[in-house]
């Protein structure tokens, strides 16, 4: 009889698919990704390192995650962050900043591209992504860990196809969950990091709570709700968005290679309609946006609560691993940040074409 169990189960073992007990292709493994991703509840301790020009910049942060539409970010580091807040519940983000007492609550489900992407790790669009990128399975070796918060990890590279006009990536991707627990940057292959995202902490649990449970009692809230002076919005398409604002949506006319729109937000506050386009090669991201000028939103929260709320938005800019360009064009303020070079980003904002605003 045992003979028989043993030979019953190596027949079922040999019947399987090669790929149920073989190593993944790197294909393989970003489609095994890209589908984990928010799929296992979990919480950790998220560390960023960051390096701009002579500075290097360090961040730490809680993270709470229940799935891809509900977790918490709690910034522990640096000191002028600390106890920010950003959350997603039933895809609708809210961010609080503490020494402010003030909430930003969106009832509209919007999702955070920049965060995702940026504290996450996350993949986006796998086609453009193997389209615009050779993939590669590292092996780990003493002076390449593949062990990330005592999780063993495949390591995947993508390199950029058409040169380091974008930057290069590898990930640590558990080869448990096929969760990313690790992430480096870099403007040429093999080159030092600028920017390693990872976890000293990572713990797995069936149920993760996503609450801020330390709000107080008095707090100023802005509540962004659509079709109101306030509010957040986001569209797929230009033609969802034109339709939505009943005009044209200005767009940029040179588009870095490999880039795709990947969705528009309006963002209204106090009378002040300020756009913000969104685009992904599959791997790296792009972000353009504009408002006239001035910015009564600004002078507003400036008023309300001196500058503060304005320096820890630039803070928090500044620890994310993107380069900035700005510029001013009839009126308005334009803006282009993300994983490329300021001269492209600048090229982007000098091919929008804006109306005039007085």
């Amino acid at each position: 009889m045992q003979k028989i169990v043993v030979r019953a189960l190596a027949a079922a073992i040999l019947a399987l698919p090669t790929s149920a007990w073989a190593a993944p292709t790197p294909t393989e493994l970003m489609s095994r990704t890209i589908d984990a991703q928010g799929a296992i509840p979990f919480w950790g301790k998220r560390v960023q390192l960051l390096t701009r020009q002579h500075l290097n910049l360090r961040a730490e942060m809680k993270v709470f995650v229940q799935d891809a539409k509900n977790y918490r970010v709690t910034v522990q580091a640096p000191d002028t962050l600390a106890g920010v807040h950003l959350w997603m519940k039933e895809n609708k983000v809210n961010v609080y900043f503490p020494m402010e007492s003030l909430l930003f609550r969106n009832d509209n489900p919007t999702g955070s591209n920049e965060a995702a992407t940026t504290i996450f790790g996350q993949l986006a669009a796998p086609q453009l992504l193997a389209k615009n990128y050779d993939l590669k399975i590292l092996e780990g070796s003493d002076d390449l860990n593949d062990i990330v918060a005592l999780t063993p990890c495949y390591i995947l590279e993508a390199l950029p196809k058409r040169g380091y006009s974008v930057p290069g990536h590898r990930f640590w991707i558990s080869r448990d969950t096929y969760q990313v627990l690790k992430e480096e940057r870099s403007w040429s292959n093999g080159g030092t990091p600028y920017f390693t995202s990872f976890y000293e902490d990572y713990i797995p649990s069936k149920q993760v709570d996503i609450d801020v449970k330390d709000l107080p009692a008095k707090l100023s809230t802005v509540a962004l709700q659509k079709d109101k002076d306030n509010s957040f919005v986001e569209y797929k398409t230009v033609e969802a968005a034109e339709a939505a604002i009943r005009s044209k949506v200005p767009l940029p006319r040179y588009m870095p290679n490999g880039f795709q729109l990947h969705g528009i937000q309006f963002a209204n506050f106090f009378g002040t309609r300020i756009t913000q386009l969104h685009y992904t090669d599959g791997l790296n991201w792009m972000f353009v946006s504009y408002r006239p000028k001035p910015n009564m939103f600004l002078t507003l929260m400036a008023g309300a609560f001196a500058l503060s709320l304005v320096d820890k938005l630039g803070a928090l800019s500044y620890q994310a691993p993107y380069n900035y360009a700005g510029t001013e064009k009839n009126g308005q303020l334009l803006y282009s940040y993300g994983d490329l070079y300021p001269n492209d980003l600048n090229r982007v904002l000098e091919s929008i074409d804006l109306p005039t605003v007085n």
